[in-house]
């Protein structure tokens, strides 16, 4: 039981990952330096805490 559980939780992750992906390339769009976009990612990471 345990391990479909983690299986449901890989699959949300990556689903979070292909999210974060699109806002990722938005900002390179954007023309943000990675340093940007990184900091501004864990800022998101940060709040969603």
């Amino acid at each position: 039981k345990l391990e479909a559980l983690k299986q449901k939780e890989k699959k949300k992750e990556a689903k979070e990952l292909l999210k974060q992906d699109s806002m990722y390339n938005r900002w390179l769009v954007d023309n943000l330096t990675p340093e940007d976009v990184f900091s501004k990612f864990k800022f998101d990471m940060l709040k969603k805490k």
